[in-house]
């Protein structure tokens, strides 16, 4: 992607949120997520406590999180699978809208895809507090653990940008 910094403007429900709000919030789910996953809050400004904050889950490894987390993990998904069973098939279509002004859409997607990036692990994990393990796994899938939404628990889930066959909405 280019050097210059693009400018992004999210649209949730219609309503504009610039950077500056999205970050004020992340910093408010950044003592939440610590506790979560039982880390001590950072010291420093919010970008010096996201930054460390992200290597100290990194320092962690896979397992560790996947340890401390499981009591979650195994409610939240019982909770996840229940939710769709009672769903029979219906869908409602969260929509995130980013209005960028800088860069391109197509040098977006190949930032993104790039896994092979030194930075790769920690830009997804940074991204946000909630983020607790991005990894890609040997077969090309995408293991995730986080929390969503206004969930209080985190879930794991996989993510396969090749397979688009199960995608659907109605």
């Amino acid at each position: 992607m280019s050097t210059a910094s693009p400018v992004i403007q999210a649209v949730i429900g219609g309503r504009r949120f610039g950077r500056e709000q999205v970050l004020a919030w992340e910093a408010e789910r950044l003592p939440a997520a610590a506790e979560k996953i039982g880390l001590p809050l950072p010291p420093g400004l919010p970008s010096q406590q996201r930054r460390a904050f992200a290597e100290a889950k990194l320092a962690l490894g896979a397992e560790e999180i996947r340890r401390r987390l499981r009591r979650d993990l195994r409610i939240g998904d019982a909770v996840a699978k229940m939710t769709a069973g009672l769903s029979r098939g219906r869908r409602a279509t969260s929509v995130c809208e980013l209005e960028v002004t800088g860069g391109s859409a197509a040098a977006f997607v190949e930032w993104f895809g790039d896994a092979s990036r030194a930075d790769y692990t920690l830009s997804m994990t940074a991204a946000h507090p909630d983020h607790f393990l991005i990894q890609s796994l040997p077969d090309g899938r995408q293991e995730v653990i986080e929390t969503t939404g206004g969930s209080p628990l985190p879930t794991r889930f996989l993510v396969d940008y090749e397979d688009l066959s199960t995608l659907s909405t109605s």
